[in-house]
């Protein structure tokens, strides 16, 4: 064996140690929650998918408009996942009613994925909106 073989098994010997829990794609579905404004806009609740892959993540939530049923876009976004099974994501949303980014941080526990995290928003006006995903494995 050359020396440049080794250094390639034992890379990926040490990569397979580092993020074995999350190697295999893994689906979430649960739910977003974030809080009421004070502008009359009540506290949000729907649907939301978490997906880990390795060392990535990405996440998806419908935006739903003012009359509570038509889907105006989506809330979208990716990230990280550390191999103790923290997550880091970013993303955001730009609708007719809203532009927004977005940053949730959490934990994979178990089955579980528990985020918490903000929305800021920039247009129609500048607002900050606190939000949190829990999601369990399908």
């Amino acid at each position: 064996m050359t020396v440049h073989h080794l250094r390639r098994v034992a890379f990926v010997t040490l990569a397979s140690f580092l993020v074995p829990h999350f190697a295999a794609s893994q689906d979430y579905q649960g739910k977003i929650q974030c809080a009421a404004l004070s502008s009359g806009v009540g506290q949000l609740a729907t649907k939301a998918s978490v997906k880990v892959q390795g060392a990535t993540a990405s996440y998806e939530r419908p935006i739903i408009g003012l009359d509570g049923s038509s889907v105006l876009g989506q809330e979208t976004g990716t990230g990280s996942v550390s191999p103790d099974g923290t997550i880091v994501l970013r993303g955001g949303a730009s609708t007719s009613l809203s532009t927004f980014t977005a940053t949730y941080s959490g934990r994979i526990t178990g089955r579980r994925v528990e985020l918490f995290g903000t929305q800021n928003h920039t247009t129609p006006r500048k607002f900050d909106r606190s939000c949190s995903i829990s999601a369990d494995q399908k």
